[in-house]
């Protein structure tokens, strides 16, 4: 980010010194360009100086937490399609895993995303 700041910041003073040519030619349309120029230095300077001061150096800070995407977002390969799925919790059904409310709850929703 310093290395950004120090090449803005010589590639503003680049456009001062050609700023003080063209004014010598009174040359508008370079004095335009030229305005400009100095504009996005500046805008490019304020931005690495911003980035810079406000930067968040501490790493514990970065680490993300994880981000679970429901079904509808999973590629279709590995999505279980409608008959697996209603297979899958009637078989856990079966085998008490769940109860009965937990299985009903989920085969309508299940149902409700088929139709």
């Amino acid at each position: 980010m310093i290395a950004g700041i120090i090449v803005a910041g010589m590639m503003f003073l680049f456009g001062l010194f050609f700023m003080g040519l063209l004014r010598e030619d009174d040359s508008q349309v370079g004095i335009v360009f030229v305005s400009f120029w100095l504009l996005a230095m500046l805008v490019i300077i304020g931005t690495f100086t911003y980035n810079l001061v406000n930067y968040d150096k501490n790493t514990n800070s970065m680490a993300g937490e994880e981000i679970i995407l429901p079904d509808s977002f999973l590629p279709n390969e590995n999505k279980l399609d409608f008959e697996e799925r209603l297979h899958k919790i009637e078989k856990l059904k079966n085998e008490r895993l769940i109860s009965e409310k937990e299985y009903s709850e989920k085969r309508k929703e299940i149902m409700n995303e088929r139709w």
